[in-house]
């Protein structure tokens, strides 16, 4: 067995990793590209190896497009390599970032499934356009939930995928399947990658809590990705945030892993923010009564140089 005893079972729970991040896309420098890498890096490091936890969940936007680097591969694989080492299974779900092209049946994720490195949960679809779930199948290295076992007792995780705006229609087939699959005696957790209403500032459809509220008799943990700020919902709904600032629109957002302790079929989720994270600071500049951007420019400099 790959698990130590221990008096209860703990496993990661992090979202919105984003390696590989454009530097053209983030503020211009390269440096943000591996802050990234180190948000990463020191998460796992710090909350997975440090803590052994049983397993690592990731709900979603490993990497910020489907279209890998090699150098955001090589970010990947620094950890995933350490984790496997470990026995320390990684269990992901495809978010809108790395979700394959509809017209090919190719993606990173899934090849990272079929080597072992990860096990990538998600439904399959009939001809006919109807959902099934299917148990993990390790030769295949595909399926749509996968059991841990661990000293202090069972787990069966669910996947999903990305639904966009078309996940309020599907969550009804999500619970049915999630019911017929359920394990009785295990602690159920299911990965959903989704905005949730009241909890974005854009006027976009999201999944209304009520409808979230439907899967409660079915799921004892829904680990939720997507938004990229922390929140939590009646003690069973958990969104830890991204691991770093995506924009400076998120400099101010709280984010970060949920470390997670069950016993008994109870858990207690802690939000972990003790790593790297680039700080931000924000401050004001009084920009009239600069008669020339060449004044301008000079005064911006020199409040920053006071500043920092």
């Amino acid at each position: 067995s790959c698990y130590s005893w221990k008096t209860m079972a703990k496993f990661l729970h992090i979202a919105d990793i984003h390696l590989g991040i454009s530097r053209y896309r983030r503020f211009g420098t390269a440096d943000r590209t591996r802050d990234f890498f180190e948000a990463w890096s020191d998460c796992i490091q710090r909350y997975a190896l440090e803590e052994q936890v049983d397993f690592v969940l990731i709900a979603g936007d490993f990497f910020d497009t489907r279209r890998v680097e090699p150098q955001a591969m090589n970010h990947a694989m620094f950890c995933l390599m350490k984790l496997k080492d470990a026995g320390i299974p990684v269990i992901v779900i495809e978010g809108n970032h790395d979700q394959r092209e509809a017209s090919n049946q190719f993606s990173w994720l899934r090849s990272l499934s079929r080597w072992g490195f990860v096990r990538l949960l998600e439904p399959f679809y009939e001809d006919d356009g109807t959902v099934r779930f299917d148990p993990w199948n390790d030769q295949r290295g595909s399926g749509s939930f996968i059991d841990i076992d661990t000293p202090d007792g069972g787990f069966r995780i669910f996947g999903t995928t990305w639904y966009g705006t078309t996940v309020t229609r599907q969550l009804p087939v999500l619970v049915d399947e999630v019911r017929q699959h359920r394990g009785e005696d295990r602690f159920n957790v299911l990965l959903l990658h989704t905005d949730v209403e009241g909890q974005i500032n854009r006027p976009i459809p999201a999944l209304p809590v009520a409808k979230i509220n439907e899967l409660k008799s079915v799921v004892d943990y829904l680990a939720l990705g997507h938004t990229h700020k922390n929140f939590e919902l009646d003690g069973w709904v958990y969104n830890p945030g991204s691991l770093e600032a995506c924009s400076v629109d998120e400099y101010a957002n709280v984010r970060g892993a949920y470390l997670v302790e069950v016993k008994n079929g109870k858990h207690e989720a802690r939000l972990m923010r003790d790593y790297h994270q680039r700080p931000f600071v924000r401050f004001r500049f009084e920009v009239s009564g600069r008669a020339t951007p060449e004044e301008l420019h000079d005064a911006l400099f020199a409040q920053l140089r006071s500043e920092v």
